[in-house]
């Protein structure tokens, strides 16, 4: 039953030639149908929408030493993509949280720091911390470190560092917890790096 209500939600195959609309990237993708590799059209920077189309190309023998180049054009639901590689970086397609408590899904992000435990990532190919991410384990979702949710973890935090007794001295020692109100998205980008190294392994 499963595999048959994966099939309904990621599958819709033609074949013939296509040119590439949008934003398109060569790379990878590893889902819950499957690896694919070919032409992916994804916005790396913005959101996208909840089908992704990739272009799958293949050389096919017409006749003895004569090849002819086909394509055929899959969408992907997004929910079942695990990742996607381009030019040797993994994206993950989340769903991201604002300032102001609204989502926006289908965001592709990357993995700057840690590990999916406890990790920094940024939306997007550019290095800018007003669009990096936060995510551990005890967070309900994947937060941008404008939002003020960060500064009301620190009960979430204290799980999170169960195994760590020197950070967990230093959050009971800390009034306000590690992420302030005060801190712009720098200096919050700052403080996660030090806490991904410094609970790197007790984690």
């Amino acid at each position: 039953m499963r595999l048959i209500i994966l099939f309904t939600l990621a599958i819709n195959i033609s074949i013939g030639s296509y040119a590439a609309k949008g934003e398109t990237h060569f790379g990878k993708v590893k889902s819950a149908m499957g690896e694919y590799a070919g032409d992916i059209e994804i916005k790396l920077n913005e959101p996208n929408k909840d089908m992704i189309t990739i272009t799958l190309y293949e050389k096919v023998e017409k006749s003895p030493g004569k090849y002819q180049k086909t394509s055929q054009k899959i969408k992907l639901n997004t929910m079942i993509i695990h990742s996607i590689e381009i030019d040797s970086v993994v994206y993950l397609i989340k769903q991201l949280q604002y300032a102001d408590g609204k989502t926006q899904p289908f965001c592709c992000i990357r993995l700057l720091e840690g590990k999916p435990e406890f990790g920094l990532y940024q939306w997007g190919a550019d290095i800018d911390p007003k669009r990096q991410v936060v995510y551990f384990k005890n967070l309900s979702s994947y937060t941008l470190l404008s939002s003020p949710t960060l500064t009301q973890t620190r009960t979430s935090m204290m799980f999170l560092f169960a195994k760590c007794d020197i950070i967990k001295a230093e959050l009971r020692d800390a009034k306000n917890g590690f992420i302030t109100n005060d801190m712009d998205e720098a200096a919050r980008s700052k403080e996660i790096s030090r806490l991904i190294a410094a609970t790197a392994t007790c984690l």
